[in-house]
């Protein structure tokens, strides 16, 4: 595994070798040679956690914290698949970018003895709560707000484990509903890993629904994707995990026609994901 710093932050990146082998060697094989039946047989065999969970559902929390935790592996495919694999990488990236943009988020909002962040299509809330557990303004207060709650139980022991059982309220809805949700005005929305699986029109209706709630002034945070890697086609051969691929140019577009405006754009390493900050009008 290869590093790179960046503003005192380290992020993974494909060393060059593993870059070739990958464009000349892997992509043939997994997008186009290997039958879909003998790989599924073969992850299957892996003892892969992420496969059998990706497998199950696609995209998960689970599956997410699974990369996040970036655990032994337990054969040499669960290996490729987790410490080696590019979406792996890049999601691992990712998630320290994010970080560092809820803590500039946080500093444009020092004077508030409370700031409020509400994170959409939240999942158990992991890069809120390590980003709060983080920062020095103890007033931070997020409320995660998902379709589903499967993934609360792990949330509430996660924020446990950072002394922040108080400041994290888990909300099981639609966020398109969030006045019917949330009593207070957020200074910060985050909506990571939800715009792939939205049309251009679903996403503008969920920015509308976010400017509208935000405070003067109040910021966004939201990512785009790229199939830098020619990762699309093994994804949905496999997995059948199909996924709304943006630039970053693509998500600012979006985030203009909903009123957002004074965007930052930072792009992790590996080039899959660009990650936006944007302002309220």
């Amino acid at each position: 595994m290869k590093y790179i710093k960046i503003g005192g932050i380290e992020y993974e990146i494909l060393p060059h070798f593993q870059r070739l082998k990958k464009i000349f060697f892997g992509n043939p094989v997994m997008n186009y040679l290997l039958p879909r039946r003998m790989m599924l047989y073969l992850l299957d065999k892996s003892g892969s956690p992420l496969f059998k969970e990706s497998l199950e559902r696609p995209g998960g929390w689970r599956a997410m914290e699974i990369m996040y935790e970036n655990k032994r592996p337990r054969s040499f495919f669960d290996g490729m698949a987790i410490r080696y694999g590019v979406f792996s990488m890049a999601i691992r990236n990712r998630k320290k970018l994010v970080k560092q943009f809820l803590h500039k988020a946080f500093d444009r909002h020092l004077e508030e003895e409370r700031i409020i962040i509400v994170s959409v299509g939240s999942g158990p809330g992991t890069h809120v709560i390590d980003a709060m557990a983080d920062h020095h303004h103890e007033g931070v207060h997020a409320y995660c707000i998902d379709f589903d709650g499967d993934a609360f139980e792990f949330g509430e022991k996660h924020k446990h484990e950072h002394g922040l059982a108080h400041r994290v309220k888990y909300i099981e809805g639609d966020a398109r509903d969030l006045h019917q949700h949330v009593s207070v005005v957020p200074h910060i929305v985050k909506m990571i890993g939800l715009l792939e699986y939205l049309s251009d029109e679903e996403c503008i209706e969920m920015f509308r629904v976010m400017n509208d709630a935000l405070a003067p002034g109040g910021n966004l945070i939201t990512s785009g994707l790229i199939d830098r890697h020619k990762q699309s086609r093994f994804l949905s051969r496999i997995f059948n995990w199909h996924l709304n691929f943006r630039t970053a140019d693509d998500v600012i577009r979006l985030l203009k026609a909903a009123s957002f405006t004074n965007f930052e754009i930072s792009m992790e390493p590996m080039g899959i994901f660009p990650v936006i900050l944007a302002e309220k009008e």
